[in-house]
């Protein structure tokens, strides 16, 4: 996508509709999480808790959408990586280069927390992104067919 992101509609209805352009009458309203727990796929002990405590953080501010929790998911999985290749990269008493080289333990490193941080910034877990974001205002309390995505992946699994 090229040039600003798109200001969603509820902030031009806000601001008078400055630019005096039809306003879409279907604009996308995702559903807010309704819980903290993680998917069932997410494994590692390190995420799980990353998980708690960025889904609580984000669901209490207004922010995370049902349609996100892949998204935080993905980026719990790179924390923990993130924080093993850190702690090996320690355990091993590594400078960060090595006769001008960087180490394959800091290059681990590095790749990991990149991709990151375009995550972080799509969930708006940055000061700057936290301004672009904004509250779900919707709270529908209907349900789809996702709703027991996690049993249905479970009886699939076992099967």
């Amino acid at each position: 996508m090229r040039g600003l992101p798109r200001k969603p509609t509820h902030l031009k209805v806000i601001a008078g509709n400055p630019g005096g352009k039809r306003l879409p009458d279907n604009d996308p309203r995702p559903q807010r999480m309704r819980d903290d727990q993680p998917p069932r796929y997410l494994k590692g002990r390190l995420a799980k808790a990353k998980w708690k405590e960025l889904a609580r953080d984000l669901r209490n501010a207004g922010t995370l959408a049902r349609t996100d929790r892949d998204m935080l998911a993905k980026y719990c999985e790179y924390y923990e990586l993130s924080v093993k290749a850190y702690t090996r990269m320690i355990a091993l008493d590594d400078e960060c280069t090595t006769e001008g080289f960087m180490t394959p333990q800091f290059k681990t490193w590095e790749r990991i927390t990149t991709k990151m941080l375009p995550i972080a910034r799509e969930l708006g877990l940055s000061p700057a992104s936290r301004a672009r974001v904004t509250a779900i205002i919707n709270d529908d309390k209907g349900s789809d067919e996702w709703d027991n995505f996690d049993e249905q992946y479970d009886a699939e699994a076992e099967a």
